[in-house]
């Protein structure tokens, strides 16, 4: 099925705010229960001038949820379904 070729006909299509449906949070509940402190001080941090160590001790701290992405969040993913 293309779902490129899908058409919505607008006056029957019902908004959530027509439904009266709450909006969902503005921010997400953190999935960590420790905070991270940030440093007030930034001259007592020490920076590392050598842009290929910068690039080098790189790490990511993001959490992933466990379970897979469906179909239709592969569709939206690579843009071919608009929300």
């Amino acid at each position: 099925m293309d779902y490129s070729e899908l058409k919505y006909d607008v006056e029957e299509f019902e908004s959530d705010q027509d439904k009266k449906i709450p909006q969902p949070p503005l921010v997400k509940e953190s999935m960590r229960k420790e905070s991270i402190e940030l440093p007030k001080n930034f001259d007592a941090l020490q920076i590392c001038s050598n842009f290929l160590d910068i690039i080098n001790t790189r790490h990511s701290s993001r959490v992933y949820a466990q379970e897979p992405m469906s179909l239709l969040d592969y569709l939206i993913f690579f843009g071919l379904v608009k929300v």
